[in-house]
C-alpha cells in the first residue's frame, strides 16, 4: 500500500500522508509521490482546489532521519548533501507553492521541520487548537531550510520568524493563528465542517483567477509597486478572455451568483 494517498471528488483533490507508523516522515517514496500527485493535480482541469492531510497523530515528522544520518559518512561530498536537498526534499514544497491552484492544508498533529514548511507551503491552513508547527531544524544543527526562510517571513514578522527558527519551540495552532501563520484554528469537532466550508468556496470560484493571484502576490512580495501593476494588468488581460471573466460579467448584469466553471 502506498505511504501516499490520492483521489478527486467533485473539483477537490485530496492528498494524504498515510505512513503514520513513521510519524509521516518524508522519505525518498513520499516525496516522489508528493510531487507526482501534485504535477497530476496541475493538469487536471477536473482538479479545482488540493487539499493536504495526513492519517495518525502526526501531521508530518519532517525529513527521513535515516537518510539524513548516511550523509553523515565521510565519503559523501558537500555536492551529493546539496544534491539530496535540492532534489529531494525540496521538491513537494515548491511543487506546492508553484501550483497554480489553491492548496489547503489540514493540519492536525506536530508538523515538525520540514513537514512545518510542508503545512506552510500551502495556500491556506486550517488547524485544529492543539496542532503544532515546530521549525526543529537547529535541534540537529541545521539553519532553516526547506522554504522556511520565504514562508516564514511572508506570513509573519521577522522577528517572530527568527524567534521559531533559533528557539525551535512549538507553536500550537491558537498561537499561530493570531501569528498570522494559519487561517483558522479550531476545536477538533469543527475542523472538517471548517475545512469544507473553505474548500468548498475555493472550488466553486474562478480557478485561472484564483492561480495567477496566488502567483502575483508571491511575487508582490519582491517587486516594487509599478512592476505589481505591470504584473497585475499582464495578469488581467490574459483573464479578460477567460469563460469565467464572461461569466462574472453576465451575474453582475443580471443581478446573480456567479457560476464559475474554472475556465
Amino acid at each position: 500500500m502506498s505511504d501516499v494517498q490520492y483521489s478527486v471528488d467533485d473539483g477537490v483533490a485530496e492528498l494524504v500522508l498515510d505512513r503514520p507508523d513513521a510519524r509521516n516522515a518524508m522519505n525518498e517514496s513520499v516525496i516522489d509521490a508528493l510531487v507526482d500527485y501534485v504535477e497530476e493535480a496541475a493538469v487536471d482541469d477536473d482538479v479545482r482546489v488540493l487539499v493536504l492531510r495526513a492519517t495518525g497523530d502526526v501531521f508530518c515528522g519532517g525529513g527521513d532521519v535515516k537518510k539524513l544520518g548516511t550523509l553523515l559518512d565521510d565519503d559523501v561530498t558537500p555536492i551529493e548533501r546539496l544534491d539530496y536537498i535540492t532534489q529531494g526534499i525540496h521538491r513537494p514544497i515548491r511543487a506546492l507553492v508553484d501550483l497554480e491552484k489553491p492548496v489547503v492544508c489540514r493540519l492536525q498533529g506536530d508538523a515538525i521541520g520540514a513537514g512545518a514548511n510542508l503545512a506552510l507551503a500551502c495556500d491556506m491552513i486550517v488547524a485544529t487548537e492543539d496542532a503544532r508547527l515546530i521549525e526543529g531544524f537547529k535541534n540537529v544543527g541545521l539553519s532553516i531550510d526547506c522554504g522556511g526562510s520565504y514562508l516564514l517571513p511572508q506570513n509573519t514578522s521577522l522577528c517572530v520568524a527568527k524567534e521559531l527558527v533559533m528557539t525551535g519551540r512549538p507553536v500550537d495552532g491558537t498561537e499561530a493563528e493570531e501569528l498570522g501563520l494559519v487561517n483558522y484554528a479550531v476545536p477538533e469537532s469543527e475542523l472538517d465542517d471548517t475545512l469544507s466550508d473553505l474548500v468548498d468556496r475555493l472550488r466553486d470560484g474562478p480557478t485561472r483567477a484564483h492561480g495567477l493571484s496566488k502567483q502575483l502576490l508571491h511575487e508582490g512580495v519582491n517587486a516594487t509597486f509599478d512592476e505589481a501593476l505591470e504584473n497585475e494588468a499582464r495578469a488581467n488581460a490574459i483573464l479578460g478572455a477567460s469563460e469565467d471573466h464572461a461569466e462574472g460579467i453576465a451575474a453582475f448584469r443580471e443581478k446573480r451568483s456567479a457560476e464559475f466553471s474554472g475556465e
